[in-house]
């Protein structure tokens, strides 16, 4: 839904932040997502990773990385080669998400309106013309 919405109306930003929070399955999709930045494939694999509903295990992610076209094991050997580059990446998101009162995902901000939960369609459509608006 998001991904049609920024889609459809092009003069939007949207900045996703790289934050696991829900155990060593998030924190190895976050992982070879980011190793298949090395290997030219994270849009295939993110969007994969991001089509799923709910938490994924360690096999789904593997799956899913797979099925992206990308071997787990090299988006993971692409990853430790730049580790330290990528953990110091990933790590402001957490204060960040914790400034704003993000306590899980997804989270959005919207113009100046935080919502620190899921929100529907009609929702985020309405909080982008009222952040238009201003």
């Amino acid at each position: 839904m998001l991904m049609d919405i920024v889609a459809a109306n092009g003069n939007l930003r949207l900045a996703m932040k790289d934050r696991p929070i829900f155990g060593s399955a998030s924190l190895n999709a976050t992982r070879l997502a980011l190793g298949a930045v090395e290997l030219g494939a994270s849009p295939q694999v993110h969007a994969a990773l991001m089509a799923t509903e709910g938490r994924l295990s360690e096999e789904d992610v593997g799956t899913l990385v797979n099925g992206a076209g990308v071997a787990p094991a090299e988006a993971a050997a692409a990853y430790d080669v730049q580790a330290q580059t990528w953990d110091d990446f990933v790590a402001p998101n957490f204060a960040q998400a914790e400034a704003f009162g993000f306590m899980g995902t997804p989270s959005y901000i919207v113009g100046t309106t935080i919502f620190a939960r899921m929100i529907d369609e009609a929702t985020l459509r309405e909080a982008i013309a009222t952040a238009r608006e201003v």
